[in-house]
């Protein structure tokens, strides 16, 4: 699944969720957390998840 502001990454057991908005130094909205809301539901139907992840994207 596609989201407007993170990017999702699944690898082993782990989801590891990327704030993708380096223009604003990765700061949350609203539709930041619209999109973080959906992807924990998509990890959560996932059996295989154990693990979430939240980082930021570059160095900021």
């Amino acid at each position: 699944m596609s989201y407007e502001t993170i990017k999702v990454e699944k690898q082993d057991r782990v989801a590891t969720i990327i704030f993708d908005r380096m223009d604003k130094r990765n700061a949350a909205n609203h539709q930041v957390f619209k999109d973080i809301e959906r992807a924990l539901t998509d990890i959560e139907e996932d059996e295989d998840m154990r693990v979430v992840v939240l980082t930021g994207q570059g160095e900021v």
